[in-house]
């Protein structure tokens, strides 16, 4: 239970974290229907979104998402995710018009690995450059998580 200056709010899961010295709230429901979530669902975390006064929302669910729902979340900048069989596909991370293709594992992995500092020996610098991990990195260490997950739990990701 969540307590705000217009009432309580139920909320699935509450993160906060500091970031810039400023601290950051998000917030987290998760549906596990059957059928898909309507677009009403992703309203009302929106709603509980500015009442907590919280800057992310997002939405796991198992059954899907309408097409409004969907629409929704993307202009209001709400997450939304599909957990089905230990997969999840990404339909909606934020309002940024320039992600082209989120369920692009390469995209994600470049976007959510942290870059790496080293110096540049054909620069006329000694500054550090960011580095970042290139495809061929990505694959290899998808593949290495994959032969992981198959290991430890037995599933192999790559059978669908």
């Amino acid at each position: 239970m969540f307590v705000a200056s217009d009432g309580n709010y139920q909320i699935d899961i509450y993160a906060e974290f500091t970031a810039l010295e400023v601290k950051f709230k998000v917030l987290c429901e998760c549906k596990k229907y059957k059928n898909k979530v309507n677009r009403e669902k992703v309203a009302v975390l929106h709603r509980k979104l500015d009442s907590i006064g919280a800057q992310k929302g997002i939405m796991i669910s198992t059954g899907g998402y309408q097409s409004g729902a969907i629409e929704y979340a993307k202009e209001h900048g709400i997450a939304l995710i599909i957990v089905k069989d230990y997969h999840f596909e990404f339909l909606s991370h934020s309002s940024d018009p320039n992600i082209v293709n989120e369920n692009d594992p390469f995209l994600y992995a470049e976007r959510n690995m942290p870059p790496y500092e080293a110096f540049d020996l054909t620069a006329d610098s000694d500054e550090k450059q960011r580095v970042y991990p290139t495809r061929d990195t990505i694959t290899k260490l998808l593949v290495e998580m994959d032969r992981q997950i198959k290991e430890v739990m037995g599933i192999d990701m790559n059978s669908e």
